[in-house]
């Protein structure tokens, strides 16, 4: 069996005039790891589920953060979701309508709720690809909407892990990309807190271009002040970009 990835510019030489995809064997991640300490490894899997209310949502451009999900009563889900908005947004006054009138969808709750924002939980029956999600060998740390997908990150301890779920989306004709695979080493890169506020900036489109939400917009959500978002988010961004030239040179 083969895996589609698709690789960042240069990591294979290149001019660097954009993301290339290269088609790789199964079996080459089927490696055990060969160097003796454990190795934890992270992927990032871009998953388009057809006929998905979370891909309908980052469709129509709103910012969604899966917080958890569980298997209830038989073959049903629930996700605990984040969604954010704009109360200007013509969609955003029938969202929860529009989540409602989904095939698989069979309840939504809103927890609470403000002009920009819904916490709610979402239960879906007979999700196939949800299920293939959760139920894998792998820990799901984060599932954010992105450009119109949902960007799954998983950590899992064996190349063989991944390859399986992959190949399970593959069979139930999910469209997957594998957008990075990457090794864990040594201690945590950022801490907790850290990780939190980077990966709400990047969810909620601080780092797009145009910006889609700023500093006091994160600092609402998170319930802290600017200042205090503002020195996390640098002290972050310094990590990543610290580790990433160190690591490549």
């Amino acid at each position: 069996a083969k895996i589609s990835l698709r690789v960042p510019p240069n990591r294979f030489g290149g001019d660097g005039s954009g993301s290339r995809r290269c088609t790789v064997l199964t079996s080459r991640l089927n490696t055990p790891n060969l160097f003796g300490q454990p190795t934890v490894l992270e992927a990032t899997l871009r998953v388009h589920i057809p006929g998905c209310w979370a891909t309908r949502i980052a469709q129509n451009g709103h910012v969604l953060r899966i917080v958890d999900r569980k298997i209830v009563k038989g073959s049903a889900m629930e996700s605990l979701v984040e969604i954010g908005g704009r109360a200007g947004d013509p969609h955003w006054a029938q969202l929860s309508d529009m989540i409602l009138s989904q095939p698989k969808v069979s309840d939504f709750r809103s927890l609470m709720t403000d002009a920009e924002h819904i916490l709610g939980i979402v239960r879906c029956e007979d999700c196939l690809s949800c299920r293939t999600l959760v139920t894998s060998d792998c820990f799901v740390t984060s599932a954010v909407s992105r450009e119109g997908a949902i960007e799954w990150t998983l950590r899992f301890d064996d190349k063989r892990k991944i390859a399986k779920l992959v190949g399970e989306l593959q069979r139930a004709r999910i469209p997957v990309d594998v957008a990075r695979i990457a090794s864990i080493r040594g201690k945590p890169m950022l801490t907790p807190r850290q990780s939190e506020v980077l990966r709400l900036a990047l969810g909620m489109g601080y780092f797009d271009f145009p910006k889609r939400a700023g500093i006091e917009a994160l600092a609402q959500r998170l319930g802290v002040s600017k200042s205090t978002v503002a020195e996390t988010l640098h002290r972050a961004e310094r990590k990543v970009l610290t580790t990433f030239v160190e690591r490549n040179g």
